[in-house]
């Protein structure tokens, strides 16, 4: 069970009182300001990847490739299995 303030448990409850579609609205709202929500740490940790990936490239320790052409075969297979390119789906 998670606990909550007073207030937050207050207003869950008045919240669950509310008609189906009032619900669903106050819930996609709050989860979309969720969606909006800035993590500085999880900036911080971008902006550090960045800076190592950039260096890498710069020092020659990666090389970059660039692909034009996709092929479900690249896929490992529980990412073929998540976008439904499973060996159940025959090729044309």
């Amino acid at each position: 069970m998670v606990l909550m303030s007073r207030e937050v448990t207050e207003l869950l409850k008045k919240s669950l009182e509310l008609p189906v579609t009032d619900r669903a609205d106050l819930t996609g709202s709050l989860i979309e300001s969720l969606d909006h929500a800035k993590d500085e740490s999880v900036e911080a940790a971008w902006e550090t990847e960045i800076v190592r990936r950039m260096e890498d490239l710069d020092s020659g320790r990666v090389s970059q490739f660039v692909t034009t052409k996709f092929s479900a075969d690249s896929l490992p297979q529980s990412n073929k299995r998540q976008a439904g390119l499973g060996a159940s789906r025959s090729r044309p």
